[in-house]
């Protein structure tokens, strides 16, 4: 009788470790998922504040300050926006004076 029961928890726990597993496997899948489309948009996103900084650079050599200094004034706002970094509107300021 106690070697029934044993097998049975031994089946049981067998499975429930398959399952895990299984879990596991599909994570970790996700994750690289997740990794790849993080990687498609950090070059996505490279790429715009290139085409923002030359937009904002075309601005400032034809006299539009007054959308530069928005775009500068960016950095004072609070709270700041998630996923806002300074360094994003700091790169786009030394963009003009590439």
């Amino acid at each position: 009788m106690e070697v029934q029961s044993n097998e049975k928890a031994a089946a049981k726990a067998a499975n429930k470790l398959s399952s895990i597993e299984s879990d596991i496997r599909n994570k970790l899948a996700l994750l690289a998922e997740a990794s790849m489309k993080k990687k498609d948009y950090q070059e996505t996103l490279r790429i715009e504040l290139k085409y923002l900084s030359q937009q904002i650079r075309a601005a400032y050599k034809i006299g539009q300050n007054d959308y530069l200094k928005l775009l500068l004034n960016l950095e004072r706002i609070q709270p700041r926006p998630e996923g806002y970094s300074p360094f994003t509107i700091t790169s786009i300021s030394h963009a003009l004076h590439e």
